[in-house]
């Protein structure tokens, strides 16, 4: 045991060694989120399909470029790109739709007991603008046992702009049964009037037995 007062030289280093350590565990945090470590049934490699008829329309952007003459359209993305699964997304990789308020819908691969969801989007130490006011910001998350039956609120939650770039979100514990096709709706953005872009989703749970 050592006495401050004596020695201020092993405080200092004391408290360097904190902030070290607090800086390495953000960086771990960021290289291997959380969310990797539980499995995900909105994955589009394990089968996972987007719903298009419940899906908004892609933003088609009016920004163009000229190409020896002719102004071409940069070609939209696909929401596909929504259930890749990447951890780490690159800035413009995302797909956008128009406005604040819209829609992102799931057929999942098997029946699943959802415990929590995820959603990931760009930090912004790393957006050309320094913000990302085109991120969502609060949603709700929707399920169905099939495309007949209703649709259940599973849950409403709201993405820190501030926040790491990949966020679990736990279900309510009332949330009973399992579901098979998820809708996102996102209510509102952080800011941005023409469009939001969604880089990623994930649904985690156990199978239905």
């Amino acid at each position: 045991h050592w006495n401050r007062h004596e020695c201020p030289d092993q405080e200092h280093r004391f408290n360097e060694l904190q902030e070290k350590l607090l800086i390495l565990e953000k960086n771990i945090g960021y290289l291997l989120p959380p969310a990797d470590l539980l499995l995900n049934f909105a994955l589009k490699s394990l089968g996972a399909k987007i719903v298009h008829l419940m899906t908004s329309d892609t933003y088609q952007s009016k920004d163009a470029f000229s190409f020896f003459g002719f102004l071409v359209k940069q070609p939209a993305i696909s929401p596909d790109i929504v259930i890749q699964g990447r951890s780490h997304p690159l800035p413009g990789r995302c797909w956008p739709f128009e406005g604040s308020k819209g829609r992102i819908s799931i057929s999942l691969p098997n029946n699943v007991l959802i415990s929590h969801v995820s959603l990931s989007h760009i930090p912004k130490r790393i957006s050309i603008h320094g913000t990302i006011s085109f991120a969502p910001k609060e949603f709700s998350v929707y399920g169905r046992k099939d495309l007949e039956s209703e649709e259940s609120l599973l849950g409403t939650f709201l993405y820190d702009e501030d926040g790491d770039q990949l966020q679990i979100f736990k279900l309510p514990d009332y949330v009973a049964g399992s579901f098979r096709y998820i809708t996102l709706q996102v209510k509102s953005n952080w800011g941005n009037p023409d469009y939001t872009c969604l880089y990623g989703f994930r649904v985690h749970g156990k199978l239905e037995k």
